[in-house]
């Protein structure tokens, strides 16, 4: 039987392939999980304080990757905006102009 801190362990890692595979969606699933498995956990013994390293490892490192992951989105956003305002800025540039009026 394992111990709720390898579990906990096995849990951080499931965390971290879901980040790393980019299904961001399935991550909030994990949450009850954690609540369930942390609610009432024993004293960890010297062997469960090895396994807690692990799990800050683990977590520190998905946490890091979802920030990476987090910046790029915010920069692809940025650049998407940009290319919005600009292809407005053509738009309304051309409705003034009277490039999409029909000819008389």
């Amino acid at each position: 039987m394992s111990s709720p801190y390898q579990k906990l362990l096995e849990l951080a890692r499931r965390e971290q392939a879901l980040v790393n595979e980019k299904r961001y969606d399935e991550l909030e699933a994990l949450g009850e999980e954690w609540a369930k498995l942390t609610a009432e956990l024993p004293n960890p013994t010297p062997e469960d304080r090895k396994l807690l390293e692990e799990i800050e490892l683990t977590v520190w490192t998905t946490v890091a990757q979802t920030r990476l992951e987090l910046e790029e989105a915010m920069r692809l956003m940025a650049l998407l905006e940009r290319g919005r305002r600009a292809v407005g800025g053509y738009a309304g540039a051309a409705a003034t102009e009277g490039f999409f009026s029909t000819p008389a």
